[in-house]
Protein backbone atom coordinates (compact mmCIF):
# COMPACT_ATOMS: atom_id res chain seq x y z
CA UNK A 1 0.00 0.00 0.00
CA UNK A 2 1.17 3.39 -0.84
CA UNK A 3 1.42 5.35 1.77
CA UNK A 4 0.83 9.99 2.01
CA UNK A 5 4.18 10.24 3.03
CA UNK A 6 6.16 8.32 0.48
CA UNK A 7 3.96 10.21 -2.02
CA UNK A 8 5.09 13.49 -1.05
CA UNK A 9 8.49 12.40 -0.65
CA UNK A 10 8.37 11.79 -4.16
CA UNK A 11 6.53 15.13 -5.32
CA UNK A 12 8.51 16.61 -3.05
CA UNK A 13 11.61 14.92 -5.00
CA UNK A 14 10.21 16.15 -8.67
CA UNK A 15 10.63 19.58 -7.33
CA UNK A 16 7.60 20.63 -5.55
CA UNK A 17 8.38 22.95 -2.73
CA UNK A 18 6.53 24.78 0.33
CA UNK A 19 5.01 27.51 -0.77
CA UNK A 20 4.63 26.48 -4.52
CA UNK A 21 1.28 27.52 -6.62
CA UNK A 22 0.38 23.93 -8.38
CA UNK A 23 -1.90 22.90 -10.56
CA UNK A 24 -2.43 19.08 -10.30
CA UNK A 25 -3.52 16.39 -13.21
CA UNK A 26 -4.04 13.00 -12.19
CA UNK A 27 -4.88 9.05 -12.19
CA UNK A 28 -5.67 8.14 -8.94
CA UNK A 29 -5.29 4.49 -11.00
CA UNK A 30 -2.50 5.15 -12.46
CA UNK A 31 -0.59 5.91 -9.16
CA UNK A 32 -1.43 2.23 -8.10
CA UNK A 33 -2.97 0.93 -4.56
CA UNK A 34 -2.95 4.29 -2.42
CA UNK A 35 -3.41 4.34 1.05
CA UNK A 36 -6.98 6.65 2.03
CA UNK A 37 -7.37 7.11 -1.54
CA UNK A 38 -7.97 10.48 -3.08
CA UNK A 39 -7.41 11.52 0.69
CA UNK A 40 -4.28 10.14 0.99
CA UNK A 41 -3.00 11.72 -2.20
CA UNK A 42 -4.27 15.41 -0.87
CA UNK A 43 -2.64 14.68 2.26
CA UNK A 44 0.71 14.18 0.88
CA UNK A 45 0.29 17.39 -1.48
CA UNK A 46 -0.49 19.47 1.26
CA UNK A 47 2.33 18.16 2.85
CA UNK A 48 4.79 18.78 -0.03
CA UNK A 49 3.23 22.81 -0.86
CA UNK A 50 3.16 23.68 2.88
CA UNK A 51 0.40 25.46 4.58
CA UNK A 52 1.73 28.73 2.74
CA UNK A 53 1.26 26.17 -0.86
CA UNK A 54 -1.62 26.46 -2.70
CA UNK A 55 -3.12 23.82 -5.11
CA UNK A 56 -5.66 24.21 -8.02
CA UNK A 57 -7.74 21.20 -9.00
CA UNK A 58 -10.25 20.53 -11.95
CA UNK A 59 -12.82 18.57 -10.29
CA UNK A 60 -15.53 17.23 -12.64
CA UNK A 61 -18.79 18.13 -11.91
CA UNK A 62 -19.73 14.44 -11.30
CA UNK A 63 -17.06 14.07 -8.86
CA UNK A 64 -18.31 13.13 -5.35
CA UNK A 65 -16.21 16.16 -3.46
CA UNK A 66 -16.46 15.46 0.19
CA UNK A 67 -12.92 14.36 0.51
CA UNK A 68 -12.30 18.41 -0.10
CA UNK A 69 -14.91 19.72 1.22
CA UNK A 70 -14.87 17.65 4.94
CA UNK A 71 -11.62 19.54 5.47
CA UNK A 72 -11.01 22.27 7.83
CA UNK A 73 -11.80 25.34 6.87
CA UNK A 74 -8.08 26.73 7.60
CA UNK A 75 -7.02 24.05 5.50
CA UNK A 76 -10.19 24.50 2.27
CA UNK A 77 -9.13 28.10 1.76
CA UNK A 78 -5.58 26.77 0.93
CA UNK A 79 -6.67 23.65 -1.55
CA UNK A 80 -9.63 25.99 -3.33
CA UNK A 81 -7.13 28.43 -3.93
CA UNK A 82 -9.34 31.38 -3.52
CA UNK A 83 -6.73 33.89 -4.63
CA UNK A 84 -6.37 32.47 -8.20
CA UNK A 85 -10.45 31.94 -8.71
CA UNK A 86 -11.18 35.32 -6.93
CA UNK A 87 -12.93 37.41 -9.55
CA UNK A 88 -12.81 34.80 -12.61
CA UNK A 89 -14.27 36.21 -15.91
CA UNK A 90 -18.01 34.66 -16.77
CA UNK A 91 -17.50 34.71 -20.49
CA UNK A 92 -13.92 33.46 -21.73
CA UNK A 93 -12.99 31.77 -18.26
CA UNK A 94 -9.90 30.60 -19.85
CA UNK A 95 -8.63 33.87 -21.07
CA UNK A 96 -7.36 37.09 -19.36
CA UNK A 97 -8.30 37.33 -15.66
CA UNK A 98 -8.42 33.98 -15.78
CA UNK A 99 -7.10 31.69 -12.96
CA UNK A 100 -4.92 29.92 -15.76
CA UNK A 101 -3.65 33.65 -15.95
CA UNK A 102 -3.34 33.95 -12.88
CA UNK A 103 -1.36 30.47 -12.27
CA UNK A 104 0.95 31.89 -14.86
CA UNK A 105 1.50 35.11 -13.32
CA UNK A 106 1.62 33.55 -9.88
CA UNK A 107 5.12 31.57 -11.17
CA UNK A 108 2.60 28.78 -10.58
CA UNK A 109 3.93 24.70 -11.77
CA UNK A 110 2.02 22.19 -13.27
CA UNK A 111 2.13 18.53 -11.32
CA UNK A 112 0.84 15.37 -13.98
CA UNK A 113 0.63 12.12 -12.47
CA UNK A 114 -0.29 9.27 -14.52
CA UNK A 115 -2.27 12.01 -16.69
CA UNK A 116 -3.43 11.27 -19.83
CA UNK A 117 -1.28 13.75 -22.30
CA UNK A 118 -4.34 15.64 -23.27
CA UNK A 119 -4.84 17.11 -20.28
CA UNK A 120 -2.51 20.44 -19.86
CA UNK A 121 -5.32 22.68 -18.85
CA UNK A 122 -3.34 26.16 -19.01
CA UNK A 123 -2.68 25.67 -22.64
CA UNK A 124 -6.67 26.71 -23.03
CA UNK A 125 -4.88 29.88 -21.79
CA UNK A 126 -2.43 29.49 -24.56
CA UNK A 127 -5.29 29.09 -26.75
CA UNK A 128 -5.81 32.68 -26.20
CA UNK A 129 -2.33 33.94 -26.44
CA UNK A 130 -1.58 32.36 -29.96
CA UNK A 131 -1.92 34.31 -33.19
CA UNK A 132 -4.20 31.90 -35.24
CA UNK A 133 -7.35 33.70 -36.98
CA UNK A 134 -10.96 32.52 -37.17
CA UNK A 135 -10.35 30.84 -33.62
CA UNK A 136 -13.89 29.22 -33.20
CA UNK A 137 -16.11 30.67 -30.07
CA UNK A 138 -18.95 29.05 -28.75
CA UNK A 139 -22.23 29.77 -26.32
CA UNK A 140 -23.22 27.98 -24.06
CA UNK A 141 -25.96 28.28 -21.27
CA UNK A 142 -26.12 26.83 -17.71
CA UNK A 143 -28.30 26.45 -15.09
CA UNK A 144 -27.08 28.47 -12.37
CA UNK A 145 -28.18 29.43 -8.42
CA UNK A 146 -28.99 33.37 -7.57
CA UNK A 147 -30.66 35.06 -5.30
CA UNK A 148 -34.14 34.37 -6.43
CA UNK A 149 -33.44 30.48 -7.54
CA UNK A 150 -32.25 29.20 -10.48
CA UNK A 151 -31.50 31.51 -13.66
CA UNK A 152 -30.06 30.90 -17.21
CA UNK A 153 -26.79 32.24 -17.99
CA UNK A 154 -25.08 31.96 -21.40
CA UNK A 155 -21.12 31.87 -21.66
CA UNK A 156 -18.81 32.87 -24.57
CA UNK A 157 -15.90 31.96 -24.76
CA UNK A 158 -13.23 30.18 -27.62
CA UNK A 159 -14.60 26.14 -28.60
CA UNK A 160 -12.65 24.83 -25.48
CA UNK A 161 -14.39 21.22 -25.82
CA UNK A 162 -14.01 20.73 -30.07
CA UNK A 163 -10.28 22.98 -30.65
CA UNK A 164 -10.12 26.41 -31.57
CA UNK A 165 -9.62 25.55 -35.07
CA UNK A 166 -10.65 22.47 -37.54
CA UNK A 167 -7.82 20.06 -36.78
CA UNK A 168 -7.49 15.90 -38.00
CA UNK A 169 -5.61 13.37 -35.92
CA UNK A 170 -4.30 13.73 -32.63
CA UNK A 171 -5.54 16.04 -29.75
CA UNK A 172 -2.81 19.28 -30.10
CA UNK A 173 -2.53 19.60 -26.50
CA UNK A 174 -1.01 16.09 -26.64
CA UNK A 175 1.29 16.89 -29.38
CA UNK A 176 2.05 20.31 -27.65
CA UNK A 177 3.18 18.11 -24.34
CA UNK A 178 4.92 15.33 -26.01
CA UNK A 179 7.11 18.39 -27.97
CA UNK A 180 7.48 20.36 -25.31
CA UNK A 181 9.14 17.52 -22.95
CA UNK A 182 11.22 16.28 -25.99
CA UNK A 183 13.29 19.68 -25.67
CA UNK A 184 14.00 18.65 -22.24
CA UNK A 185 11.52 21.02 -21.12
CA UNK A 186 9.89 20.08 -17.45
CA UNK A 187 11.03 17.57 -14.96
CA UNK A 188 10.36 13.39 -15.33
CA UNK A 189 9.90 11.58 -12.64
CA UNK A 190 7.54 8.74 -11.15
CA UNK A 191 5.27 9.34 -8.30
CA UNK A 192 3.78 5.68 -6.83
CA UNK A 193 3.78 3.61 -10.10
CA UNK A 194 2.96 6.79 -12.01
CA UNK A 195 5.12 8.60 -14.61
CA UNK A 196 5.05 11.94 -13.69
CA UNK A 197 6.33 15.66 -14.27
CA UNK A 198 6.37 19.30 -13.16
CA UNK A 199 6.19 21.88 -15.46
CA UNK A 200 6.62 25.72 -14.92
CA UNK A 201 2.69 27.39 -16.09
CA UNK A 202 3.99 30.17 -18.07
CA UNK A 203 6.59 27.93 -20.08
CA UNK A 204 4.43 25.87 -21.30
CA UNK A 205 1.56 28.31 -22.02
CA UNK A 206 3.94 30.56 -24.44
CA UNK A 207 5.65 27.40 -25.59
CA UNK A 208 1.55 26.08 -26.34
CA UNK A 209 0.78 29.31 -27.84
CA UNK A 210 3.96 29.88 -30.32
CA UNK A 211 3.34 26.18 -31.44
CA UNK A 212 -0.23 26.69 -31.99
CA UNK A 213 0.34 30.23 -34.28
CA UNK A 214 2.81 28.00 -36.42
CA UNK A 215 1.01 24.50 -36.64
CA UNK A 216 -2.66 25.90 -36.49
CA UNK A 217 -3.04 29.32 -38.49
CA UNK A 218 -4.65 27.99 -41.92
CA UNK A 219 -3.16 28.81 -45.66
Amino acid sequence: MITADRLSREISALGVAPGDVVMVHVSLRAIGPLENGAAGLLEALRISVGHQGTLLMVLGANIPHDWVNKRPESVRETLLAEKLLRDAPWHDYYGPGSPLQKLCGAGGKILRIGANPDTTTVLHYAEYLADVPNKRRVRRHYRCKSVGGSAIRAVECLDDEDSIVPVDGEDYFARILRDYLALGRGRRGQVGDAAAELIEAADIANFGAQWMTRNLSQP
